[in-house]
């Protein structure tokens, strides 16, 4: 028999070995599995108890026959433990998870609050009740607003979802009535 490479161990191993995914503490598994098991167990022998202790002391061989049938048309529960998956499908998730979770951290935060802080906004009165908000260097980040406190919250937030989509987010926007995705465009 030919010895195996560490790279063939390893993918035997994804294909083989298996993981529980059922979500409770894979401690807490040791218990609760031979627990159920055995509460359907004790659940069918209640049953069957039940049944033979309304048998009298005294029968003949047709109630004989009858309790038989009735004894074997009690059913056991059917628990069955959830499935375990493929560790190589396990170790896949995480690291699915673990790249769909980068850059949604502190310092992500951190940085885009800089980058919108960093903007400077400029404002003007279009109407009696429209305010018009600008990111001065970036054409695509305007907003309107009744009040200019109002115009300048929708700008900044325009801002903030603009830095997340430059950092590789995909993250769109509901602004007057309008689902965006604005990016940071220089112009």
């Amino acid at each position: 028999m030919k010895q195996k490479t560490p790279q063939e161990k390893k993918t035997l191993s994804y294909a083989k070995d298996k993981r529980n995914v059922y979500g409770a503490n894979d401690k807490a598994s040791r218990k609760s599995i031979p627990l159920r098991k055995a509460l359907q167990n004790r659940a069918y022998r209640k049953n069957v108890n039940q049944l033979f202790d309304k048998v009298p002391s005294e029968i003949n061989l047709e109630e004989i026959d009858v309790i038989e049938s009735e004894v074997r048309s009690i059913k056991k529960g059917n628990w069955n433990k959830y499935p375990d998956a493929p560790l190589g499908k396990v170790v896949e998730e995480k690291l699915e998870n673990r790249k769909a979770k980068t850059g949604k951290g502190k310092t992500a935060r951190k940085k885009e609050r800089e980058i919108v802080e960093s903007m400077k906004i400029e404002t003007c009165q279009e109407a009696e009740d429209v305010w018009i908000a600008d990111i001065i260097g970036f054409r695509n980040l305007r907003a309107k607003g009744r009040t200019e406190k109002e115009a300048i919250g929708k700008v900044k937030t325009l801002a903030k979802v603009a830095a997340q989509n430059a950092s590789g987010l995909d993250v769109q926007i509901l602004i007057d009535g309008k689902l965006i995705k604005p990016i940071l465009e220089k112009g």
